[in-house]
Formats: C-alpha cells, structure tokens, sequence
C-alpha cells in the first residue's frame, strides 16, 4: 500500500493545499493519504487566531468529499513540537506492511536537511515535492541531487499547479473583513463566516 502523508498547520486549510493534496494523491499514485495538521510546527510561528479544533474541523471540510483520504489528528494529540520523524515512526509502526511517501512542499524541501533527525526521515518515507512554479524546477533538481550525493533516500520533484495563495495572506483578508471565498472550499468559508471570523482582529 502506498500511504500518503500530508501535513500542515492548516490555518486554515485553503485552496492551495486542495491543489496540491490532489496533485500528490495521484501524482505519487496513493492508495490512502493522512492529511496531518500539526500541533506546533517547529519551523515557525504557531497562528493564535484559530484553535487545534477549528484547524480539525476545517481541515475535515475542506478534504471530506476525497476518497481514500483522512485527516489524521495524531499529532495535535500529542501536543508540543510536530516533529515529522516522530509521525513517520508512528506511520511505521501502525501500517508496517506500507511503503510511506511524505509530501513536502517546494519551499521546504530546499531545508529539508535542517530538520530533526532527516537521515531517519530518509529511510522511513520517500519524499515527494512538487515545482510550483516551473520556474524553480532546476533549483529544486539541484537540492535534490546534493541530498542524494549526501544522503541515502528517494526524492521525486512532480510537476505542480501554481495556486498562489497562504493562510497568512487568508488572516490578513479575514482581519479586514474581506471575502475570502475565491481562496477556500465553500464549506469552509460557509464555517468561517457561521464562527464570526470575519473582521476579527
């Protein structure tokens, strides 16, 4: 079984991750994909503005209608750091028989090697990143080659669907009570507006 993992602070889950969590699923041929939001995300900033169960329930509205796919709360219930080394392991240990493929988003892949413990991460997952902008293909080929000269892993970089949107640009809109609705699933914007989060500041 080839099991997806796709994690984010998803604050809020936007268009962007529906592009790219689609791409991924058929890009890298899933059979079952875990969208993750993470409890705090070591790279930066946790949002204040919503809670770990808003991100949850929009997270579960933008993805409900995606076969095969669940939002999988294990690392909000762990609380603390979201280290994806400690969820690759947990992946390893409830489903030992699959073959774990991690998502990581162009930006992130260019650092992927500061993170915690990314020898571990190599041999526990295949990583799987998407150009977004066609643009940064050859930077992304480059970074990958030198983490294989270095490393012992497998890293595929798919071709992508420019959305260029991010949940900050999505609080800065809300705070000044702008529609966000060309931006999110209509569930979600139909979630934000029932829990008042439009023009909060």
């Amino acid at each position: 079984m080839n099991l997806g993992i796709f994690g984010g602070s998803f604050a809020p889950f936007h268009l962007g991750h529906r592009t790219a969590l689609e791409e991924f699923r058929s890009g890298a041929e899933l059979d079952r994909c875990l969208v993750v939001p993470s409890a705090q995300p070591p790279h930066k900033q946790k949002s204040t503005l919503f809670s770990d169960r808003q991100r949850l329930d929009m997270t579960r509205l933008g993805t409900k209608d995606l076969s095969h796919t669940e939002v999988w709360d294990w690392e909000i219930n762990q609380g603390g750091r979201s280290y994806t080394v400690f969820t690759l392991r947990e992946c390893h240990r409830r489903w030992p028989s699959a073959r774990l493929l991690l998502y990581v988003g162009s930006d992130m892949l260019l650092s992927i090697e500061t993170w915690y413990r990314p020898e571990e991460i190599f041999q526990l997952a295949e990583i799987v990143a998407f150009s977004r902008t066609g643009q940064d293909r050859a930077a992304l080929e480059k970074h990958r080659q030198q983490l294989e000269a270095r490393f012992s892993l497998h890293c595929r970089i798919l071709p992508g669907t420019p959305f260029p949107v991010s949940s900050t640009q999505i609080r800065e809109r809300l705070a000044q009570g702008k529609d966000i609705s060309d931006l999110v699933p209509e569930p979600i914007d139909d979630y934000l507006r029932r829990e008042g989060f439009y023009g909060i500041r």
